[in-house]
């Protein structure tokens, strides 16, 4: 009978490994994009408030200005999914703690719970932002090639 709870701990304990990473992975591409967004403002913020005279078309200015919001959303739910987690995780240790009644842990499930599909929509909000602003600006950039 021992065996078998060592080979079901050996078991969670991979799994816990693997939900780890995971995490940590999706993380780390929050921050990797909400860091190239926020390059992509300065980049874009730099070129617009040159002396330059761009002398954009409708269409390129549309693209532009579109990739700006989008970049900017982009930053904006990475925040969103970072404070989520942060509070996630702040209800979990509440949770965990052992000067809680049944009612308060019930209380933080919620939170957590609640914080938990926030930073699930914000994860998504990042990915679809990011995706669309840089389409976005490659099409202002075909835009310019073409002079359209």
């Amino acid at each position: 009978m021992k065996a078998s709870n060592t080979k079901e701990e050996d078991i969670n304990s991979k799994s816990q490994i693997f939900h780890d990473r995971a995490w940590q992975i999706a993380n780390e591409v929050n921050r990797l994009l909400i860091s190239l967004a926020t390059g992509a403002l300065a980049g874009f913020f730099l070129l617009l408030s040159s002396n330059l005279e761009l002398n954009l078309t409708l269409y390129q200015t549309i693209a532009i200005v579109l990739s700006i919001l989008l970049m900017g959303l982009t930053v904006l739910f990475g925040l969103i999914a970072l404070e989520s987690d942060s509070k996630r995780n702040y209800f979990l240790a509440e949770i965990n703690s052992q000067n809680n009644s049944d009612e308060d842990i019930a209380k933080h499930k919620e939170k957590k719970d609640k914080m938990t599909e926030r930073k699930r929509w914000a994860r998504n909000a990042i990915n679809i932002s990011f995706i669309t602003g840089i389409v976005s600006a490659s099409i202002y950039i075909l835009l310019r090639i073409f002079n359209i």
